[in-house]
């Protein structure tokens, strides 16, 4: 019998590699400044964003190493939408 995990808001997991994963749930909430906001920069419109899945993030930054041993893992799970990822190093 499969358990069903009920995540909410706030909850974070933490990978068998030591990474912690923070929960984002899909929604719909305001990002950006309203026009009259202090020290508002023009870039910074008001608008809607939708979240149609949730979903979890790395709270923090992936290093190359990770991203290596993961790509050379072969438990990974991945889905592929068809497009190849992209890896970009700013440094």
């Amino acid at each position: 019998m499969a358990v069903q995990v009920q995540f909410k808001i706030g909850d974070t997991i933490t990978t068998p590699d030591g990474m912690t994963l923070a929960w984002i749930p899909a929604g719909t909430f305001e990002m950006g400044s309203p026009e009259g906001e202090a020290d508002r920069r023009t870039d910074e419109k008001l608008h809607t964003v939708t979240i149609s899945n949730s979903f979890f993030l790395g709270t923090h930054e992936v290093t190359i190493g990770q991203i290596l041993t993961w790509l050379n893992s072969p438990e990974k799970n991945v889905r592929s939408s068809g497009r190849e990822i992209d890896l970009i190093y700013i440094g």
